[in-house]
């Protein structure tokens, strides 16, 4: 299955920029493109690649009381930056599903009180790929939530590497923020995770944590014994262990689209 069928699967519409009203769009990370969620609204917005392979910036400001649901998918080498600044009692959920060598990073900036950000994402790299996914949150203000929660595969002689950063301002008390990034490893494959907090307020709630791991060989035994290969064991153990992320996607119709996606990842494992 290909981007352009899961476009097609959910019925969005192209968008190239400028001030966006409710309805569900979709933008191609080809070049720098700024986005103005209009407030009061809830939009859904689902990022692809495309042809072009240049880095890009896609900038999206939501203001006061918008709701805007993210959905990006990465199936090409590429050096995508989402930048996000959301207003006073804005939400802004983001599911990320990352199947190449890319670089891709996404930086939030809490700017409103009550604010709060979501954002449950995956990579999973194959063969000899080189990738990375970082996450910045910035909390400036207080009241506002953030949960961040990754997920990565490799396998072969692939490397990953996860970075995420959650800030928090001297004036962001009452914070509540969580980033959790679990990875699995097969092969000769490396994955390096690197979760950071830097707290300045004393009134928070907070927590982080990080693991590195192998696959589950008495679960891969388990189904050897009742006839699947070697092979489709492995890949069933990580079709379960991305798909609680994936196909909770923060829009409604994507989830099934995007594990077809990935289907057609795992069947180079």
């Amino acid at each position: 299955m290909c981007v352009d069928n899961l476009i097609r699967s959910v019925d969005a519409q192209p968008f190239g920029g400028g001030e966006l009203s409710a309805g569900r769009w979709v933008v191609a990370a080809s070049e720098d493109v700024r986005i103005v969620a209009q407030g009061e609204q809830s939009i859904d917005l689902i990022i692809v690649d495309d042809e072009a392979d240049v880095p890009s910036v896609i900038d999206i400001e939501v203001p006061a009381r918008g709701v805007l649901n993210i959905v990006q998918v990465v199936t090409k080498a590429c050096d995508h930056k989402v930048d996000i600044r959301i207003g006073e009692q804005a939400e802004v959920n983001m599911t990320q599903l990352v199947l190449s060598a890319a670089e891709v990073a996404t930086r939030t900036h809490l700017n409103g009180e009550n604010g709060r950000f979501q954002l449950g994402g995956s990579f999973v790299l194959t063969d000899e790929e080189r990738g990375s996914v970082t996450v910045d949150v910035e909390h400036a203000v207080a009241n506002c939530v953030s949960r961040t929660a990754y997920r990565g595969v490799a396998s072969g002689k692939a490397q990953g590497r996860f970075s995420g950063l959650v800030y928090i301002a001297k004036d962001a008390q009452k914070t509540d923020a969580e980033q959790l990034s679990r990875n699995v490893t097969m092969d000769e494959a490396l994955i390096h995770t690197e979760p950071q907090m830097e707290i300045y307020a004393d009134d928070v709630r907070c927590s982080h944590g990080a693991t590195v791991g192998q696959m589950d060989e008495d679960a891969i035994l388990y189904m050897r014994q009742r006839g699947l290969s070697k092979a489709d064991a492995k890949r069933l153990q990580i079709h379960g262990f991305v798909a609680d992320t994936t196909l909770h996607a923060s829009i409604a119709g994507c989830g099934e689209a995007m594990m077809e996606l990935l289907m057609d990842k795992l069947a180079k494992l």
